[in-house]
């Protein structure tokens, strides 16, 4: 075989004693070669049983956002990327994965993307899903509002899954006033792999914003474990609920918005959307105060009230609280006499910061007022009442309110209805207590 140096991944043509292959060079480990095939699979090659590798193009060189002027195209789909899973691949000395690639290199992977839109990227970061913090959902936001001033209205923000449903939900608030959409959209598979999620979810992303143009913030999963139809979830109560199926993300407490599936051209809606379109795009956005701290406390068995102390100089408390909204507040015997203290952290806590109550149970409504002990968390209180919010968005709207309202109006405005994130007439039941 001829040595020659050859970019990791450029479009190559190789050879060995019984076939020809073309492909995507990914890894260029060792004594072996890793070429990703336009179907999708991924093969290695021991060097030795190579006989010829020609280059045929080599990878588009990106450019540092500071010395790249952004594009403009209103009819352009602007892929904001973050990192995550996406946009990662097999780390071949390790066996391990990591968030490595570049825009260009991602869209290059999946040529079907220029044949549904023309494509323009952002470059955030190859950031984890799992250390996201306030400042990352502004730099998002900020860069999605930047060009929206200049009149492109569709986007994807490729992000990871672990946190994927904070993004979504911290993106719903901040764009709320813009006449957009937006679509997050993940993967539970390194985009090298064969068996990745991240080509369908892509492009059924894009194909839905070329086709149905819908304002907000959504988010573009798989709808089963097989390839082909993708699920548009919107961007609030929106939860991650399995580690690794690519059928991870479900809708909670609301119907999905739609299923695409770019393969077979189709699109169906699930909901009916009646909505106002703003007129000028404000100026400004209201963004997350970076140095908030909010706590998130799950109720569980043993627990003690110096665990809600921990949390006296925070700005707000979310509390999971199991079934309705329970919380180990009443002294039923002499063995729980600590949870009469676990009460009074409570009230002195409700006194400093709002506090609001989500449910364990994922679906369903928080009900304060079924029996005593809720009803003596809400007098102590702690909002909540009818929220069909999970845990996730109740944190992140908290976040958000602390950050642009008023600190005598939270309390009201975490039972308002601001994007969607509330629906009580739907999901709000007795049953359990028939």
């Amino acid at each position: 075989m001829v040595k020659q140096t050859i970019p990791l991944f450029s479009q190559v043509k190789l050879t060995t004693k019984n076939k020809t292959y073309e492909g995507t060079l990914l890894a260029d480990e060792g004594d072996s070669k890793v070429l990703k095939l336009s179907s999708g699979y991924t093969l290695s090659f021991k060097k030795e049983n190579i006989s010829d590798l020609t280059l045929i193009s080599k990878p588009k060189k990106s450019k540092s956002q500071s010395k790249q002027p952004l594009s403009f195209n209103k009819e352009s789909v602007v892929i904001i990327h973050t990192g995550g899973t996406i946009s990662s691949k097999v780390d071949y000395k390790t066996g391990a994965v990591i968030a490595s690639f570049d825009p260009d290199t991602l869209i290059n992977l999946f040529p079907k993307l220029k044949e549904i839109s023309k494509i323009e990227s952002h470059f955030i970061g190859n950031i984890m899903s799992d250390n996201f913090r306030f400042h990352h959902f502004n730099q998002i936001a900020q860069a999605i509002h930047k060009r929206a001033l200049k009149g492109q209205t569709k986007f994807i923000v490729t992000s990871g899954t672990d946190f994927l449903h904070y993004l979504s939900a911290s993106l719903a608030f901040l764009l709320k006033d813009l006449p957009i959409s937006t679509i997050v959209v993940g993967s539970q598979r390194s985009s090298d792999r064969p068996s990745t999620d991240a080509e369908d979810n892509l492009t059924n992303a894009a194909y839905f914003l070329e086709n149905k143009f819908i304002p907000g913030v959504f988010v573009c999963m798989h709808s089963t474990s097989s390839d082909g139809t993708c699920d548009i979830l919107h961007g609030v109560n929106v939860r991650k609920m399995h580690s690794s199926r690519r059928d991870a993300f479900k809708q909670i407490n609301e119907d999905k918005v739609a299923e695409v599936n770019y393969s077979s051209k189709s699109i169906t809606m699930l909901k009916e959307y009646s909505f106002f379109m703003q007129k000028e795009i404000p100026k400004t956005l209201p963004l997350f105060k970076e140095n908030l701290k909010i706590g998130l406390v799950y109720s569980h068995p043993q627990f003690y009230a110096k665990e809600l102390d921990a949390y006296k100089k925070f700005d707000g408390l979310v509390l999971a609280g199991s079934g309705f909204g329970h919380f180990p507040v009443i002294a039923s015997d002499k063995e729980s006499k600590e949870h009469n203290k676990i009460l009074k952290s409570i009230q002195i806590l409700a006194k400093t910061m709002p506090i609001i109550m989500s449910t364990q149970t994922i679906h369903g409504a928080v009900n304060l007022t079924v029996y005593s002990p809720l009803r003596m968390i809400e007098d102590a209180g702690v909002v909540g009442h009818n929220s069909t919010m999970i845990t996730e968005t109740a944190f992140i709207k908290l976040a958000y309110l602390l950050s642009t309202a008023k600190k005598e109006d939270i309390k009201q405005l975490l039972l308002t209805n601001i994007v969607g994130e509330l629906n009580p007439e739907k999901y709000f039941s007795f049953e359990e207590n028939e």
